[in-house]
């Protein structure tokens, strides 16, 4: 992987995407397996499918070799925390502003870097396997599923992949994971408009807090982006070569 990145600067967000199947699983064994430390390659190998277990050494890969590459230090010496809801994060005593999140789903896995601002990504891939109309009423709010009803097809599962990544992206930035109802918050997407959130109980939050980003890649994929911050956010999305 080439990363030729600084650090983002205050304002920045970079998304690196990569594509788990434009590499073998035997090269990608024999390039960044050794970069994951003890625990990761613990966990590589507790993996029952080939596919998920490929797809974990790719995800994590990247995220040491952007972060490394940032930093300007060997991949394989990152040291990462686990917070208090299961949120990994970087130490790194030079640079302790740094932050990042890792998403990965079928077909790419992605790593978000921000300077200070929370930063929770989540990718889906739209032509997955998946009953969206039963799943929206678990996941959608009312009015979200409302935006469904006069759509169809493709454009039926994209908008529903919009609300649903930037939803999984905003509980990812505060490190609380699924333990939320994702039904009582809702994410407002309008056209020419950034989405935006809002909160209704349990949710108590600030939606001028935060900023949103959702964007279609290479025409299979949704990332949500959230971002704790109220200024404007310069977004950089790349896609690195394994």
């Amino acid at each position: 992987m080439a990363m030729v990145h600084g650090l983002p600067s205050s304002g920045e967000a970079l998304v690196v995407c990569a594509v788990p199947e434009s590499i073998s699983p035997e090269l990608a064994r024999a390039r960044y397996l050794a970069l994951l430390s003890e625990t990761e390659r613990k966990q590589h190998d507790r993996f029952r499918f080939d596919d998920d277990r490929h797809t974990y050494l790719v995800a994590h890969a990247l995220v040491r070799t952007t972060l490394g590459g940032m930093l300007g230090v060997a991949p394989e010496v990152l040291t990462f925390a686990i917070g208090e809801h299961g949120k990994p994060e970087l130490t790194y005593a030079e640079h302790p502003d740094v932050r990042f999140n890792l998403s990965h789903t079928r077909g790419l896995v992605a790593c978000g870097v921000t300077r200070s601002d929370d930063i929770g990504i989540d990718v889906e891939q739209i032509d997955r396997r998946l009953e969206i109309d039963h799943l929206a009423g678990s996941v959608l709010s009312e009015d979200e599923q409302a935006a469904l009803v006069p759509l169809a097809g493709s454009a039926r599962r994209e908008r529903f992949f919009r609300h649903w990544t930037l939803k999984e992206a905003y509980v990812k930035a505060i490190g609380r994971g699924i333990a939320l109802p994702l039904r009582s918050l809702h994410v407002e997407i309008a056209p020419a408009q950034a989405p935006q959130l809002v909160f209704r109980p349990p949710f108590e939050d600030d939606a001028g807090a935060w900023w949103l980003a959702s964007e279609t890649l290479h025409g299979s994929h949704v990332l949500g982006v959230v971002v704790r911050r109220s200024a404007p956010l310069r977004l950089a999305i790349e896609r690195i070569e394994l």
